[in-house]
């Protein structure tokens, strides 16, 4: 493994935690190449700032036991025992850390979805106004009797 890249991504995880809004430097950009603030929901960062925590605990157990356990779930494991006990919850298993590893290992970056209203629709009824409306009326129409199924047909 190497170290010197270990250090360098365990200091980009740590300086995303010096100020309050130190997280933008890890969160990747939109297309126009801006972060919108307003539209990252305050639980987005609580919880980004803790992956940020967990993944440079995780990497630093690692880049000091892999040589002699040389197994990155037993690294993972002991970063969510240590990180609970800090009161650092949001890892549960050493898979979601191999994952927000994987996302950020590349470009040392997360990406965050970011709704762009209080009813965030799915792509398809995004981009199909009409059916949205049409589905929204009959739900209207029938919400005395209304159930999956009958939405469905």
């Amino acid at each position: 493994m190497p170290f010197h890249a270990t250090e360098n991504q365990i200091e980009v995880l740590k300086d995303a935690n010096e100020a309050p809004y130190s997280y933008c430097n890890i969160v990747e950009l939109n297309e126009d190449g801006e972060i919108k603030d307003k539209e990252i929901m305050d639980y987005q960062i609580w919880n980004l700032l803790q992956k940020c925590q967990v993944l440079a605990l995780t990497l630093s157990i690692a880049k000091e036991k892999m040589e002699t356990v040389q197994n990155w779930d037993s690294c993972c494991n002991k970063a969510i025992q240590q990180s609970k006990r800090m009161g650092v919850m949001s890892a549960m298993n050493s898979r979601m850390i191999r994952n927000w590893y994987q996302d950020f290992r590349v470009q040392r970056t997360f990406k965050m979805i970011c709704p762009h209203s209080k009813h965030n629709l799915l792509p398809f009824l995004q981009q199909n106004k009409d059916i949205c409306q049409s589905m929204q009326q009959y739900g209207c129409e029938h919400l005395h009797e209304l159930s999956m199924e009958l939405m469905c047909e």
